[in-house]
């Protein structure tokens, strides 16, 4: 199980710690409940290391991302940030990319452990092409900062009070580290995301902690972020993203752009649009009791869906998320975990990406 550079200070801030993808992380410091609050209305520190990082350089490398993926990143200005999708020849997804153009390099972010299906991808593809990829998954470490006071934690710490808007990155140097500061908001929540050297990681989050003094920041868990992000309906790779689902079921309209010249799966994702020909529909479900992942819904004895994400929610609510068939997608429906089971289930809300 691959761990954190900073285990032992989250030991020594009680953290507790789960697995997650073959990697050890922090699920909560003692509040989960606390945690949320802190989210919702004040600043949380959460270390995304876990996560996959790509720097990709080269004269052709933005164009040739450009034609694997399902985003226009043609004509990105340095300092911008968009979501794309890498899509098989069926139109399923590979990985959801964060792609921030710093100075002199593509900064992509991916999900856990994807690293090596991702640049294996991107090289049957290149033939000629000036790219190079390098994978700086073990050698970085990534926090992120969540929440409204998130970006003014940032503007005290490097940027001079100045605010980092949404959808924008920069290049921040501190004595001789570079760190790279990304924003890309959880849809209504600021999210910031701060790359640096695995050398300078502590230096570099009690630095951060410092500046979030007046602003309450404090340190959280994936078990918070995880209710932030099944509550305003994101979906994540190996839970509700895989290569048997189109980014179109996934609820990732906003991150497609059906304008742009042909890549990989394009026609199978156009065609899914045009003709609506999705049997699915991702949702956000209120349980009334903590259920397994995988369970089924059932609505009068049919069998709707499969719940893939579950958090604990507020006031003894469980928060899910669940592929649900389309025509008994209705907010508001209420059904049950397995046929026979006990648990109430509410469907809430359709999940949608929109950039």
């Amino acid at each position: 199980m691959v761990t954190s550079s900073l285990e032992s200070i989250y030991k020594a801030d009680g953290a507790v710690f789960t697995d997650r993808s073959g990697h050890k992380i922090v699920s909560h410091f003692g509040n989960f409940h606390k945690e949320i609050e802190v989210l919702q209305s004040n600043a949380g520190l959460l270390d995304m290391s876990y996560c996959d990082r790509l720097n990709v350089t080269g004269d052709d490398a933005l164009d040739l991302l450009n034609r694997l993926s399902t985003n226009q990143l043609e004509g990105m200005d340095i300092g911008s940030v968009r979501w794309t999708i890498l899509t098989t020849p069926k139109g399923r997804i590979i990985d959801v990319l964060r792609v921030a153009r710093m100075e002199d390099y593509l900064s992509v972010g991916a999900s856990p452990e994807r690293i090596r299906n991702i640049m294996e991808w991107i090289d049957f593809y290149t033939f000629g092409e000036d790219v190079q990829l390098v994978d700086v998954s073990q050698n970085t470490v990534e926090f992120s900062l969540i929440g409204p006071n998130a970006p003014l934690v940032l503007g005290k710490f490097v940027t001079g009070g100045k605010v980092l808007p949404n959808h924008t990155c920069d290049s921040v140097q501190i004595g001789d580290t570079s760190i790279a500061v990304i924003r890309s908001d959880m849809k209504d929540y600021p999210r910031i995301n701060v790359i640096c050297q695995s050398d300078v990681a502590i230096n570099l989050r009690q630095s951060l902690f410092e500046a979030g003094k007046d602003f309450h920041l404090m340190a959280v868990g994936f078990q918070a972020e995880d209710f932030l992000r099944i509550t305003l309906g994101i979906p994540i790779y190996g839970f509700e993203l895989d290569d048997k689902v189109d980014p179109l079921t996934a609820g990732l309209l906003g991150y497609v752009n059906f304008e742009k010249g042909c890549y990989v799966g394009q026609e199978v994702v156009t065609r899914l649009n045009t003709y609506q020909k999705i049997k699915k529909k991702l949702m956000t479900i209120q349980l009334r009791d903590e259920v397994n992942l995988g369970a089924e819904i059932y609505s009068d004895n049919t069998l709707i869906g499969e719940i893939t994400s579950v958090a604990p929610g507020e006031q003894g609510q469980w928060n899910s998320l669940a592929y649900v068939k389309k025509t008994y997608a209705i907010p508001g429906l209420v059904c049950t975990v397995g046929p026979e089971s006990s648990v109430e289930a509410r469907i809430v809300a359709e999940c949608s990406i929109k950039v």
